[in-house]
């Protein structure tokens, strides 16, 4: 449930403030009685502020983790009233179990707290603060953490709310799910660095981290990886918030997944020579479509046999993609196959119709998924316009070129452009016509080898490196 929650009733908000009024009857009585000029600088710092926290005020109301709290919370007083003596019970019992639970808890931090004092010694930290490790799409924290890992520095993975305190990926990486953990470290050498994603990054969250280490040997990295949205992340107040307030924490390297997001931040007021433009990539040696050992999936296996062209796509069946596109497509298109795979995300998936020639395949692990991209003939990224498209950088985008498979994406998806092979459609009927382009291109040798060269000058290992370059005082 959000913090925030219980600190007032929306219901009971009948409007915001309105420091226009005070500002105002200021100016008004300026020639009777003038005001002092510290006093008026300090009204105008108090309406500056007041305006700011209206603004938050209206954003947390409107966010859809807010909506969710309200609704969780109406239920659970519904079912057990206030003074009843069965919230009494539950509350009562509930309190039991958390002693409990709380008392074991502490004893694994101890004992990771020890694991990884013992693991890092005086190496540089980087502690990356993302999605839990183990999700159904594999995606640009898991990639770049084990990436970083192979240099000098070690990664502490924080992945709030994962269920192992601690375990080991690799020598060099360990990832913990809570941050007292981080205790153990704090008299270590060596420098620590707080590499916090825009999607998931929370304020308490880096202020408790910081407050962890000497300020000599610590420093902030922000990550601004996509858009700020709801549709994104539930907790959009918390993330905007975070972003207001990176300028404040002077970080010593922020990265910007994509070129309008880059043109965001210097906007914004960040200063540009502490920008690195860092885009997603791709793992080559996984998806590499001259390495792949041709295995057909079973539930591949009867699209193939109808010997149409697959038309396929890989990734969250998320808000952001434009199901009626593809819907049209399919339906008028029944001479192509048409293969999702990836699981359904904020209902997403429902935009999406059926038909006999749409294969829903769910969600793949990542090692398997070279087994299904080898078989596409083209393959589609198809956003809805809008910030969403205009700041994303797909990194289906790469692993689709390390297969050699020609790609058609919508409009305004800004980081499709300048790639051979890649096709950025201006509406319906280009997307269509795109789509047999991609097929046929997928035929040619020569297309295809371009589209792995060109995936081989994207890949993670490069972007990892060019984080550390930059930490370590080089050149980006």
């Amino acid at each position: 449930m959000h913090p925030l929650y219980h600190s007032f009733k929306p219901t009971q908000i009948t409007h915001l403030h309105t420091p226009t009024v005070w500002y105002n009857s200021v100016h008004m009585s300026k020639e009777k009685n003038p005001a002092p000029t510290s006093e008026i600088a300090a009204l105008k710092k108090e309406i500056k502020d007041l305006r700011q926290y209206n603004k938050d005020l209206e954003r947390l109301i409107n966010s859809k983790s807010f909506r969710v709290s309200r609704k969780i919370a109406h239920t659970f007083n519904h079912a057990f009233p206030f003074e009843s003596k069965r919230r009494e019970v539950v509350l009562a019992a509930g309190k039991g179990v958390l002693s409990t639970a709380k008392k074991y808890r502490n004893r694994k931090i101890i004992s990771a707290q020890k694991i990884l004092k013992k693991a890092i010694g005086d190496s540089n930290v980087i502690i990356y603060d993302s999605i839990p490790w183990d999700v159904d799409l594999r995606q640009r924290p898991q990639h770049l953490a084990e990436q970083l890992s192979k240099f000098d520095d070690f990664v502490v993975y924080l992945e709030r709310g994962g269920t192992k305190t601690i375990r080991k990926v690799n020598d060099q990486l360990y990832t913990i799910n809570h941050l007292s953990v981080l205790e153990g470290i704090k008299n270590t050498d060596g420098r620590k660095v707080f590499l916090a994603s825009s999607t998931n990054v929370h304020s308490e969250v880096y202020k408790a981290v910081k407050n962890t280490f000497k300020d000599d040997t610590f420093g902030l990295v922000y990550e601004y990886i996509d858009d700020i949205s709801d549709d994104i992340s539930p907790n959009v107040y918390e993330l905007q918030s975070f972003y207001d307030s990176v300028k404040e924490h002077k970080p010593l390297l922020t990265l910007a997944s994509s070129k309008r997001l880059r043109q965001n931040l210097i906007d914004d007021g960040f200063d540009k020579k502490n920008i690195l433009l860092s885009e997603n990539a791709t793992n080559v040696e996984h998806f590499d479509y001259t390495k792949i050992e041709p295995t057909v999936p079973s539930d591949l296996k009867s699209i193939l046999e109808t010997g149409r062209p697959i038309v396929g796509f890989y990734g969250a069946l998320a808000p952001w993609l434009d199901g009626d596109l593809m819907n049209k497509i399919a339906k008028k298109r029944k001479d192509l196959e048409f293969v999702y795979i990836g699981p359904d995300y904020g209902g997403g998936k429902a935009s999406f119709k059926q038909y006999k020639n749409t294969h829903f395949l769910g969600a793949k692990n990542y090692e398997v998924l070279p087994n299904y991209g080898l078989y596409f003939d083209c393959a589609v990224i198809p956003f809805k316009l809008g910030d969403i498209a205009k700041s994303t950088s797909p990194v289906k985008l790469f692993e689709y070129m390390a297969m050699g498979i020609p790609t058609v994406g919508t409009a305004d998806l800004n980081e499709l452009h300048g790639y051979d092979y890649v096709y950025v459609s201006k509406d319906e009927t280009t997307f269509e016509k795109d789509i047999d382009k991609a097929i046929t291109d997928k035929k040619k040798s020569a297309a295809r080898q371009k589209l792995l060269a060109q995936a081989k000058q994207n890949t993670w290992e490069q972007r990892a490196k060019d984080i550390i370059d930059y930490l370590n005082g080089g050149k980006k």
